[in-house]
């Protein structure tokens, strides 16, 4: 593949392949590219993400250091080199890419919503619900970063927080599974058996296939004493899934119990 024509018609030529799916012949155009204008920062970096679409992060990473050199005050290309890093496990230099642009002049929210997913990854609990609530200071409609936080505070063990967290999510952004698993499992924790049941039969009606749930919530009516509405759960996730013993042997005690073992046989 040749060159022709100027630098920016080159760099579209080269960035429209990527978006047709043609990413090789991209990246062979981004090479001759950078080869010919070692100067210009663009090209790295376009040439960096043209690595990560192939899924290459080794040769991303040496392309984005040489744009990073190049403009080393860019935030896009510090936000793309440190998305880089992180994709390779680098995730101390992922964060000290950021941690310079951590200043409260900074307005651009993408700063600090991945300082918070960095600090997630390495649970460092806190710091990432601090740089979640910064990024919903100048993005308040940032469903990602407002659900990150309630993650955050449950995996610190803060699960009255969290609850609170999700159930305001949801009253802003409407039900989710997703929030209502983390406020039942929340409940469960705090032994909150009541509401941990009434958040599982929220969730068993919006995934009624989903045998694990049946199975938890009988556990909870179980707990309960609610032995007949526990034997229903049992059943249903036995329905789904025959050959969970769990279920089959919690059942049968329950039968037992209730001294109708000879029905289940």
């Amino acid at each position: 593949m040749h060159l022709h024509g100027n630098y920016e018609t080159n760099i579209a030529e080269a960035y429209n392949l990527i978006n047709s799916g043609k990413v090789e012949s991209a990246i062979t155009l981004f090479e001759k590219l950078t080869t010919n204008y070692p100067s210009t920062a663009k090209g790295f970096h376009l040439k960096a993400f043209a690595y990560v679409k192939s899924n290459n992060f080794e040769k991303a990473h040496e392309s984005i250091v040489k744009a990073n050199k190049l403009m080393p005050n860019s935030l896009d290309i510090s936000l793309d080199y440190s998305n880089i890093l992180n994709s390779l496990g680098r995730k101390e230099e992922a964060f000290n890419i950021l941690k310079v642009f951590d200043k409260d002049s900074t307005k651009d929210n993408r700063v600090f919503y991945n300082l918070g997913c960095i600090c997630m990854d390495k649970s460092k609990h806190t710091d990432a619900v601090s740089y979640f609530k910064k990024t919903l200071a100048l993005d308040p409609e940032n469903k990602n970063a407002a659900f990150n936080i309630g993650i955050s505070l449950f995996n610190d063990n803060k699960y009255k927080l969290s609850i609170d967290v999700f159930t305001a999510y949801q009253k802003e952004f409407g039900l989710t599974f997703e929030a209502e698993r983390f406020i039942s499992l929340a409940h469960f924790s705090l032994n909150n058996l009541e509401k941990a049941e009434k958040s599982l039969e929220i969730l068993c009606s919006m995934k009624p296939e989903d045998g694990d749930l049946w199975y938890d919530r009988g556990i909870i009516l179980n707990a309960l004493q609610r032995n007949f509405d526990a034997i229903h759960c049992y059943q249903k996730s036995l329905e789904i899934f025959p050959d969970k013993n769990d279920a089959f042997w919690n059942m049968a005690l329950l039968y037992q119990k209730e001294g109708k073992l000879a029905e289940l046989i």
